[in-house]
């Protein structure tokens, strides 16, 4: 048995069930190299905006001109990780 050890849980960094430990290992991953950081959150009557910085090249970014890129860099950003 593979994982016999291991036990799955809810991250409680995004709220995500880990049943492996592969997912753990994605998880971690993600949160390292694709959430933004510095993240500031503004509700406004359109939606909520999120501000940050990209995890690669540090350049400021928000969700509505760069939804899945950064705009320098061409990192991949994951804003669904990100609770507002």
């Amino acid at each position: 048995m593979l994982y016999e050890n291991f036990k799955p849980f809810t991250d409680m960094r995004t709220g995500k069930k880990i049943n492996i430990p592969e997912q753990d290992i994605d998880e971690m991953y993600s949160l390292s190299h694709y959430v933004p950081t510095r993240v500031q959150r503004v509700q406004t009557k359109y939606g909520l905006w999120l501000h940050g910085e990209c995890p690669r090249c540090k350049e400021p970014i928000d969700n509505w001109y760069h939804p899945y890129y950064c705009g320098v860099c061409g990192s991949k950003i994951n804003w669904d990780n990100i609770k507002g």
